[in-house]
């Protein structure tokens, strides 16, 4: 199997975060040079993707509790990883990481947790097909979809362009207990088009095709989902905090991040 567009983005993401080269394609690697050589600010974009992702699981655990959490598009592992900071909160959580690249799935098993108590499991799968990925063995051997989850989607939906994403989304959101959290980054051009675009013609360059989303589209998105969308809202990755917001540049990060709650 080959790595999908949907997971070829997260993968440079964690090139560019630190990933070791013998764990990184040749192409990731070229993609990654190009665009920091297009857009040296790009690193920021990662940064601030990747740091809204954590800090939001490990809010999921904290703050309401989730003892299970799907990672849907995973990519690469970096320095610190979503087990690493639910099991800081809570060493029992159960987590499922997917992605439709094989060695992105085996270098997270390599990096994977060896002293939790919960269940850690990997899948490759295409994650713009959810009735593969709930059905399969290590989904449901890891999460029991009667009770809550928090489902990560950390910069994986812009780049899914083979699947009817309201619908895609909708069929993962159904399957889930009420009370579940959704946690979603997204690109958008509603803070620095250019620069934006920019990065688009890159990932263009290399067979990536991409679709961004303003704010309206996101809360439009989450609507037909059925999630209700949770303070601080819909804000740029870099000012999301659990809590509320904090005052940052947004052209840094070039990203919508949200959490909301399903049922």
């Amino acid at each position: 199997m080959t790595d999908s567009p949907g997971t070829q983005v997260p993968n440079v993401y964690a090139g560019i975060l630190g990933a070791g080269s013998e764990e990184f394609h040749r192409r990731d690697q070229e993609l990654a040079h190009a665009l920091l050589t297009a857009v040296p600010s790009a690193s920021l974009v990662a940064h601030h993707t990747r740091a809204f992702v954590l800090s939001a699981a490990e809010a999921c655990v904290r703050q309401h509790g989730m003892t299970q959490i799907l990672d849907l598009g995973a990519g690469r592992p970096t320095a610190r990883n979503v087990h690493d900071v639910a099991h800081a909160a809570d060493p029992a959580v159960n987590i499922c990481y997917v992605d439709h690249s094989r060695a992105a799935v085996a270098a997270l098993a390599e990096q994977g947790p060896t002293d939790s108590d919960g269940t850690v499991s990997y899948l490759v799968a295409d994650i713009s097909d959810p009735d593969t990925v709930l059905r399969s063995p290590a989904v449901r051997e890891t999460i029991d979809l009667t009770r809550p989850a928090a489902v990560l989607l950390g910069a994986v939906i812009p780049y899914i362009t083979n699947a009817d994403v309201p619908d895609m989304l909708k069929r993962y959101t159904d399957a889930l207990a009420p009370g579940s959290i959704l946690v979603l980054s997204h690109g958008t051009y509603d803070f620095d088009r250019p620069k934006v675009r920019r990065m688009q013609e890159v990932y263009e360059s290399f067979g990536i095709p991409s679709h961004m989303r303003g704010e309206n589209e996101l809360r439009a998105l989450m609507d037909h989902a059925g999630v209700t969308v949770l303070p601080p809202g819909i804000v740029a990755t870099n000012q999301w905090r659990p809590e509320g917001t904090v005052e940052a540049d947004a052209s840094e990060a070039c990203m919508y991040g949200l959490w909301g709650r399903t049922g």
